[in-house]
Formats: C-alpha cells, sequence, structure tokens
C-alpha cells in the first residue's frame, strides 16, 4: 500500500509534522467548499459557479469563521450575499490577475474595485486600465493621508465607513466560566443566606459534643470525614472574599492587587431591567412579536463580564464550595452539607410534623442556633432560578434564539425577581465575623446597589412590603 512516503515519514516526527502541516490547507478548502455548498443548498443559492465558489472560500478564509460561537450559517450567507452583490470590475479583475498570476488581499482587492468604480467608463476586460489603477493602488496610494509623505503617494477620498466588527470572529464566551459564576450563586444563596455551611458545622459539633447520637455507621464515618476535612475547606473570610470579587457582594476587605468586579451588579441590575420591560411589552401587545433587543445586549454584556472575571483559582474554589454543600460524586465516602441535613437519621431525630425533611432540619437548627428564621422557599427559588438565568446566559449565541428555551429564561429570571422580595437576609444577619457587615443592609445583593430596587410590576399590592428585589 502506498502513503506517498508517510511510512517514512513516520520515523521522523518534523517530516511527519511537515506533511501534515502542509496538507492542512487542502483540508480546510475541502471543508469550506462543503460549508458553503451545504448553506446554497438550504438557502436555494446557486453555487455551481467554479470561479464564484473559489471566491466566497477565499473570503472565508481571510475572514474567518468561528464555529464554535454559532451564527455559521449566517456568517456564510453573509459572504456569500456580499460576493454576489460585488463590482461590476470584480469579474475583469479577478480575470486579469488570473493572466498575471497576481494575487490581492481582500482589503487590497477592495481598494482597486473602489477605484475603478469611481471611473467614468463601463467594466470590461481593459487590461491596461485594470494594471494602471492597480499599480497605483499597489504602490501606496489610498485614503490614509500618511501615505503622502512617499514620494509618489496620493489620497483617494474616504467614505468615512468604519470597522463594524461584524465580518471578525465574535468576542469569545468560555461557557465554563459563566456557568461558574451561577454556581457561586447558588452556593451564596444556599451556603451563606439560607446558613447550610454553618447549620452543617452546628450540627457536627451537636454530635461532636455528644447532643445528638446516630446509630448509622456509615453516618457517623462520614460525620467524622466532614469534621476532619473540615480545615481543608474555603474559612468563611475566603469564600466571602470570593463573593467580593466575582459578585461584588459584600464588604469583605481586598488587597490591593485583587480587582473586584464592581461592573457586574450594575449589569445584572440591567438585565433584569430589561426581563421586566420585555414582559410588560409582551403582556400589553397580545399578539404582536417585541422586540428583544435589550434583553439580547444585556445578556452580552453580562456574558464578556463572567467570562473574564470568572477565572484562574476561582473555578476551582467553587467546585469546592459546592461540594461542600453537595456532593457532585454520589458513593465517594464524603458528604455535602446537605447530604447530613438531608440523611434520614438526620431528618428523623431533628425534624418534626408533617414535613419531615433537610428543609425542616434547616428552620429548626437555624432558630435554635442563630435565632433565625430564613424563608427556604424564598432562597431556594433565587438560587435556582438564578443559575438557570445564567446557565441559560452561558449557552447564548446571538442569531440563534430557541423560543422555548428563551421563554424559559424569562421565566427563570421573573421568579428570580420575585423571590428577592420575600428572600431577606437569612443567616447573613450572623455574617459580621466575614465581613459581611451587620445584616441590615450592610452587604450588596448583585441584584442591587445598597439602596434597593423597587419594581411594582411584579409585587402584590397588599403584601405590606416595598418590592424591592435586593435589600
Amino acid at each position: 500500500m502506498n502513503f506517498n512516503g508517510l511510512d517514512d515519514r513516520v520515523r521522523d516526527t518534523t517530516g511527519l509534522a511537515t506533511f501534515i502541516i502542509d496538507g492542512l490547507p487542502d483540508v480546510e478548502t475541502k471543508f469550506l467548499e462543503a460549508l458553503v455548498h451545504a448553506v446554497g443548498e438550504r438557502a436555494d443559492i446557486d453555487v455551481t459557479d467554479r470561479k464564484r465558489l473559489e471566491l466566497v472560500v477565499r473570503k472565508l478564509r481571510d475572514v474567518g469563521i468561528d464555529l464554535r460561537s454559532g451564527g455559521v450559517e449566517e456568517g456564510v450567507l453573509d459572504v456569500m450575499t456580499s460576493t454576489s452583490r460585488e463590482s461590476g470590475w470584480a469579474p475583469f479583475l479577478d480575470r486579469f490577475l488570473d493572466e498575471k498570476h497576481l494575487s490581492l488581499s481582500f482589503s487590497r482587492r477592495a481598494l482597486v474595485l473602489s477605484a475603478l468604480d469611481r471611473l467614468s467608463v463601463t467594466p470590461g476586460l481593459r487590461r491596461n486600465l485594470i494594471a494602471q489603477v492597480l499599480d497605483d493602488v499597489t504602490r501606496g496610494s489610498g485614503t490614509d493621508p500618511v501615505q503622502l509623505t512617499r514620494p509618489t503617494g496620493r489620497t483617494m477620498p474616504w467614505d468615512f465607513q468604519v470597522d463594524m466588527f461584524d465580518s471578525s470572529a465574535a468576542q469569545i464566551v468560555l461557557e465554563d466560566n459563566v456557568r461558574a459564576a451561577g454556581a457561586l450563586m447558588w452556593c451564596y444563596d444556599i451556603g451563606e443566606r439560607l446558613g447550610v455551611y454553618k447549620l452543617t458545622d452546628a450540627l457536627v459539633y451537636r454530635w461532636w459534643v455528644g447532643l445528638l447520637d446516630f446509630g448509622d455507621a456509615d453516618l457517623t464515618a462520614e460525620l467524622y470525614r466532614y469534621y476532619k476535612l473540615r480545615d481543608e475547606r474555603p474559612a468563611e473570610e475566603e469564600r466571602f472574599l470570593l463573593y467580593r470579587r466575582i459578585l461584588d457582594v459584600g464588604q469583605a476587605p481586598v488587597d490591593d492587587r485583587v480587582i473586584v468586579n464592581d461592573e457586574f451588579p450594575s449589569l445584572w441590575r440591567t438585565l433584569m431591567e430589561e426581563v421586566a420591560t420585555y414582559i410588560d411589552r409582551t403582556e400589553a401587545s397580545f399578539r404582536d412579536r417585541v422586540n428583544i433587543q435589550g434583553v439580547v445586549q444585556a445578556i452580552r454584556e453580562v456574558q464578556y463580564n463572567l467570562t473574564e472575571r470568572m477565572a484562574g483559582m476561582a473555578l476551582t474554589q467553587v467546585t469546592e464550595m459546592y461540594n461542600q454543600l453537595r456532593q457532585t460524586e454520589s458513593g465517594s465516602g464524603v458528604l455535602g452539607g446537605l447530604d447530613i441535613l438531608g440523611h434520614p437519621e438526620v431528618v428523623g431525630q431533628l425534624s418534626s410534623g408533617r414535613r419531615r425533611d433537610q428543609w425542616s432540619v434547616i428552620e429548626r437548627l437555624a432558630k435554635e442556633e442563630f435565632g433565625v428564621s430564613p424563608n427556604v422557599s424564598a432562597l431556594r427559588t433565587s438560587a435556582v432560578e438564578a443559575f438557570k438565568v445564567v446557565d441559560y446566559i452561558a449557552q447564548f449565541r446571538e442569531g440563534v434564539v430557541d423560543e422555548d428555551a428563551f421563554d424559559a429564561f424569562i421565566a427563570a429570571a421573573k421568579a428570580w425577581i420575585l423571590a428577592q422580595q420575600l428572600a431577606g437576609d437569612g443567616l447573613l444577619v450572623d455574617a459580621r465575623d466575614a465581613g459581611g457587615g451587620d445584616g441590615t443592609g450592610d452587604y450588596r445583593e448583585y441584584g442591587g446597589n445598597g439602596d434597593g430596587y423597587t419594581d411594582d410590576r411584579f409585587g402584590d399590592e397588599n403584601d405590606g412590603g416595598d418590592d424591592t428585589w435586593a435589600e
């Protein structure tokens, strides 16, 4: 079997690498041709003309196309459409370049076509004229005045069109970074406001001093393991430092080199305001389609912000913080706080009445240990719906909007807003040592700016509250 010398190059890693790299342009060309054919077939556009196909492929290679960011089909269609609308000089210029075995970048080619269009001459294969214009442009004429410093330089009028950045790759969005921020919000609501971190420590302490006794050997082993691993978990001060750095929540002191994400509260607030406006317009318009551009822009800004700021060690920290609350690997022999509080024997001893679950255990321990009665339902809703919102943001790609997923996102955002009116501080009233203030509004919720955000559109006028969604 003949592999064109590949069998010999396998022994030579440098040669093999060169062989592969040399073949990449052909692979890229075939892939782009197949992509153009597929898009053209779906859009009922004829791409059988070989010259036009080659031109579209060259443009795609020059412009670049991001296969990860969505909108691939739209991007290819834009290039195909722009190619079909080119100057009447385009085929004659391309033929001249082929005859002379010349090549131009697309930016330079566009300059030549623009210069030819300004001439009061009917397009055609006017070789001398094309050669003269090509020579003028290549020698340095153009719109940039700095070219006047060259001996043969001169300028052509500029139409003052600026780069719209729509032909370059979209700004990178890292889904894991964005989704990790949603997990951090979940940890903040469940771990701090609902108090699962402290309540689990209180339960373990009761067991340690003998106020509680369990017969399940596996449970006692897991409680002991939780107790021994406690010092290896992020301390309360470390957790609040992360909340401050990523979400700008709380007043935890930070080092001079730590950059606090102070843009996030306003971005989140803007997103929720755009959602509220969208809901208002949807309810008022009945059957008319409502423009979602305001919501989309707010989503993109949150995407870019969290992609940049939720980075580095923060991803590992939030993974560890979540596992301290809920173990991601069942059967690992290590329990998270919610796993312990929801263990059947713990529920059997510490819950009462008909509501015998981990949530009733949380309510009882919060009252007995800290004298606080957190709104469990509202805080659960806040945690879950905030994560749903951020999870949608992480996956969002402009131009590829699934209506069902978008409606679910709007519903989650609305539920989060409503939950803030009832959730309150929870166990954060006892967060003095963590830099969380005195529990009366010293800390800043990532949905507000300290003075509260009042929105009566979703509130009940008779509920006796002020309808704030961020205390």
